[in-house]
């Protein structure tokens, strides 16, 4: 709630009045802590800011077929003869990935290679040559060398799709796109000071209260959004995986009564640490988690071979060699420790450590972690401290940014009822983040 500031107080003059009566600050001269902490979302908004009329958006997005097209069976002990005899039918187990969720004609022609169900022992090469219902297939073996026989969870990967001699074109299979959405968060912040405070602007110099108050108003209001984007949660959630489907609706919404008794619906913005957080997929290993994008680990156990491990995952999943960390600064502690108690440098071919500190061209210094697999930008950030001082958030720039509903709007002297004598001034917008391809975002939990 704003502080409305008074000349007396109850007859006696406020503490305001008689500290400041002859003191005369400039600007310049009063010390600040923490003057800019919003660097995140100093970069969201140099992204693309989509707009939007309803404060409940969706947007797209898409993971290529050709990355993971597979199949299981669960049929046990068929002999894939390698005469090239067309098999008994095989069942279809589970859903397969990048295919359709059904056997049907779109599957004919499809060469596999046959993997154990721990996809390490290759068995040979099959292709479907008939969609015997929608959860059997038939296959041929199309080594000639040796029999293939199938066990209960092995594995078809797709590689290619053949097609007969003189035949017609296959049938295509369908392909949608996934939604994902999150909602606007409704910002404002306010300031005010009475008509007196105001006026008797000679007591404090050129830097009158309301002046003050506004800066700091907008100050505020700033670091409320950069603080939102990091660490807000939605009741609308975000249907980034399966288990966070069916809740796009109002009436998942908070109600808040104001100070004049008016009751509204609030609405806040899913942020990146909670999408992360509770959507994630946690870093065991490469093999068991290639899609991982949460990385928990000990200061001592982040080493250069936890860091290449880990980069490989990152910019796998990435376009560009370069990325953002933005963490606290106890990240960069833990990352010079620890190249120097292991005297391995955190660079390529351990060449460098940490490059020199630079300005980029957002106005904000970073420095550069050069790693086998890409750079990133190391950005330390006082919107990172206490509780999430040891955390690093390493968004992928293509696929994350700022939905706009309405655009900041400041308003001055707002409070006009019953002979209100002062100045009230207020600032509110509409913004939410959007974000999409959840395993393309990654972060990094120091313990």
């Amino acid at each position: 709630m704003a502080v409305t500031k008074s000349l007396f107080d109850g007859g006696v003059a406020s503490k305001l009045w008689l500290d400041r009566r002859d003191f005369y600050p400039d600007p310049n001269e009063v010390a600040e802590l923490y003057s800019d902490i919003t660097p995140f979302s100093t970069v969201m908004y140099q992204l693309e800011t989509k707009s939007t009329k309803d404060p409940l958006y969706k947007i797209f997005e898409h993971e290529s077929r050709f990355i993971k097209r597979q199949f299981v069976t669960s049929t046990g002990s068929e002999t894939l003869n390698s005469s090239g005899a067309e098999s008994n039918a095989l069942t279809l187990s589970g859903t397969p990935v990048g295919l359709a969720a059904t056997i049907d004609d779109s599957y004919e022609g499809l060469v596999c290679e046959v993997w154990d169900t721990t996809e390490t022992t290759l068995k040979g090469q099959v292709m479907v040559t008939d969609a015997a219902s929608s959860s059997t297939f038939k296959v041929k073996e199309m080594g000639g060398a040796s029999s293939i026989t199938t066990a209960a969870g092995d594995i078809f990967k797709v590689i290619y799709r053949a097609r007969g001699e003189g035949s017609v074109a296959h049938e295509g299979s369908n392909d949608e796109i996934r939604t994902v959405w999150n909602s606007i968060g409704f910002f404002s912040d306010s300031c005010s000071v009475t008509k007196d405070m105001d006026v008797e602007a000679y007591l404090r110099g050129e830097s009158n209260e309301m002046a003050r108050l506004r800066e700091e108003m907008l100050k505020n209001y700033k670091v409320f959004k950069e603080e939102a984007f990091l660490k807000s949660v939605s009741t609308v959630r975000t249907n980034l995986t399966s288990a966070d489907t069916s809740y796009f609706t109002e009436a998942n919404l908070r109600t808040l009564s104001d100070s004049e008794g008016t009751s509204g619906v609030v609405r806040t913005t899913y942020g990146f640490i909670p999408i992360l957080t509770n959507l994630g997929t946690v870093y065991v290993d490469n093999d068991s988690t290639p899609d991982a994008n949460v990385f928990n680990v000990s200061g001592s156990a982040f080493d250069f071979t936890y860091l290449t491990n880990s980069t490989e995952i990152i910019f796998d999943k990435r376009d560009s060699m370069e990325a953002f960390g933005f963490c606290g600064r106890p990240v960069m502690s833990i990352i010079t420790v620890n190249a120097a108690n292991s005297d391995k440098k955190f660079g390529w071919l351990g060449k460098v450590e940490l490059g020199d500190q630079t300005w980029n061209k957002l106005g904000f210094f970073v420095r550069e972690l050069q790693t086998p697999h890409g750079v990133i930008y190391l950005t330390p950030t006082k919107s990172l401290r206490d509780q999430y001082k040891k955390t690093m958030i390493i968004p992928n720039l293509d696929h994350i940014g700022i939905m706009e509903r309405r655009a900041d709007e400041y308003r001055n002297d707002v409070k006009k009822d019953n002979d209100y004598e002062g100045v009230k001034d207020v600032i509110k917008g509409q913004q939410g983040l959007w974000m999409r391809l959840l395993k393309t975002h990654h972060m990094f939990n120091f313990k």
